[in-house]
Parts: C-alpha cells; sequence; structure tokens
C-alpha cells in the first residue's frame, strides 16, 4: 500500500515539476491521475507541510506547485533586499495607561 502512495506521490511531484512554477489546480490534477480529489487534497496538504509542493490560491481556487530554480533565487534577493525594520515598541503614554489599568483592576475586590 505504501508503494502504491509513494509511486503517486513521485508521479504527481514528477508532473508538477514538468510544468515549470505554474499553479496547477487539484481538479486538473484529480482528472489527471484519475483520482478523488480528497484523496488527492490530503497528500498535496501533507506534501505542502513537509516542504516537497507549495500551496496557492491563485484562479480563485486552490492549487500546488512547485517553485522552479529561478522563483527560489528571486526570493532569496527580495528577501536579502527586504528593508531592516526597527522592533515595535510601546511608548511612554501607553506603559503609563497600563500601569493606571493594572492599578485600577488591583483595586477590586475579587470574588472569588
Amino acid at each position: 500500500m505504501t508503494d502504491l502512495k509513494t509511486s503517486y506521490e513521485e508521479m504527481i511531484l514528477a508532473w508538477l515539476r514538468s510544468k515549470n512554477g505554474e499553479v496547477t489546480l487539484v481538479t486538473a490534477l484529480a482528472k489527471k491521475f484519475q483520482v478523488g480529489e480528497s484523496s488527492l487534497m490530503t497528500m498535496l496538504n501533507e506534501l505542502a507541510a513537509c516542504g516537497k509542493v507549495r500551496r496557492s490560491s491563485a484562479k480563485r481556487m486552490l492549487g500546488y506547485y512547485v517553485p522552479t530554480e529561478a522563483m527560489l533565487n528571486a526570493e532569496r534577493k527580495a528577501s536579502e533586499e527586504a528593508p531592516e525594520r526597527r522592533v515595535l515598541t510601546v511608548d511612554k503614554h501607553r506603559r503609563e495607561l497600563y500601569a493606571r489599568l493594572a492599578a485600577a483592576r488591583s483595586s477590586i475586590r475579587s470574588i472569588g
């Protein structure tokens, strides 16, 4: 049974790789490999969780793809060029407000 699942995974991965990063809808994959959409969706979600394929909601439906090397390089370049964002901090007025709220809460007698 596992050999069949593995061979289906390998066939689907090979076919998605041959699409050169193009998003393929679950319905098209199910039709191509003549399997049920729900079982295929389960397998594709597992593959997406492992990082073997990526999920996309393009074309207003859920689709899957394997990114090409060029796509991965473009993502790396974009992440390297992204500006550094400063750490968010709580300003002085907010800290004072939180302190007043905490004091007000602690002054209320608890029922329990």
